[in-house]
């Protein structure tokens, strides 16, 4: 792994300090991922960007967890490998589908049906991305009872974007 800055490029929208701190691994790396029944399954070549756990009351309420633990990759290298007749999806924000296992409700990626990127889950990732968390996003929707480790930065919205809307990523 290097550390990687980047600026005013594809990651223009995150603040600084999680532009700095953002790993990157030395080569492409596939990551596979499937639901909870093994029904479906995708494929993908490396995140795109860092991982974020998101705290938006969508996200809470889709994964009915205090979070979800959320990166990009690029829609050109995402493709479902299994399962593509078990696929459902849901338009939680006009323009944004998250789709999901029908047979076990695993939640496996969600996309902005315009953008050049996808939103995986991580959680159903069977391989490691070899990338940690960088930030809590949505903090400003957290649950009350959850509190926050020192080590990863807090945002209480979403990271800046002039093109997509990230109130739910």
């Amino acid at each position: 792994m290097r550390w990687l800055r980047k600026s005013r490029g594809t990651h223009a929208w995150l603040p600084p300090r999680v532009i700095d701190s953002v790993r990157y691994p030395e080569e492409i790396q596939m990551l596979y991922g499937s639901c909870l029944c093994g029904a479906v399954a995708f494929e993908t070549k490396s995140l795109s960007g860092p991982i974020f756990h998101c705290n938006c009351q969508t996200c809470r309420k889709a994964h009915s967890a205090a979070f979800a633990t959320t990166a990009r990759t690029q829609r050109a290298y995402f493709k479902w490998s299994r399962g593509k007749e078990f696929l459902g999806h849901f338009e939680s924000t006009p323009g944004k589908l998250r789709h999901f296992c029908t047979k076990c409700g695993s939640h496996l990626m969600a996309e902005w049906t315009n953008e050049p990127e996808v939103i995986l889950r991580l959680g159903c990732l069977d391989t490691d991305p070899q990338a940690r968390p960088s930030t809590h996003i949505w903090t400003s929707h957290r649950v009350p009872w959850l509190t926050f480790p020192a080590d990863l930065p807090c945002l209480e919205e979403g990271p800046i974007s002039s093109t997509v809307d990230d109130s739910e990523t």
